[in-house]
């Protein structure tokens, strides 16, 4: 007998399969992100890859990565000729750039 994935899901408790599809979702939305850059620059995986001095399949593995480190996704960012700046909200005060925080200050 064969067990699709709808059946293995319905056999969960309502919490864990509501779990299941959460870790799925971040999943998707995490390879989604630097592809979806990639395609708004209508660039090509050959063409980031020569940019970055990797392969293609390195690039590929980049942007189905699930934990990327961000120099990693600092460099991709930069080969599509953008900067990484990201942005801390916390309830009650102002945003706070991390990228303006490493900056040099003048005196």
């Amino acid at each position: 007998m064969v067990v699709t994935l709808d059946d293995k899901l319905a056999r969960l408790s309502p919490e864990r399969r509501q779990r299941v599809e959460q870790l799925a979702q971040a999943r998707i939305q995490e390879e989604v992100i630097l592809k979806s850059l990639r395609d708004l620059l209508d660039m090509t995986s050959n063409e980031v890859a020569a940019l970055l001095g990797k392969t293609v399949e390195e690039v590929f593995n980049a942007e189905r990565r699930q934990d990327i480190t961000l120099s990693t996704l600092n460099r991709y960012v930069e080969a599509l000729g953008g900067s990484l700046n990201i942005v801390v909200d916390f309830p009650d005060r102002p945003s706070v750039s991390l990228t303006e925080l490493t900056q040099p200050t003048e005196t």
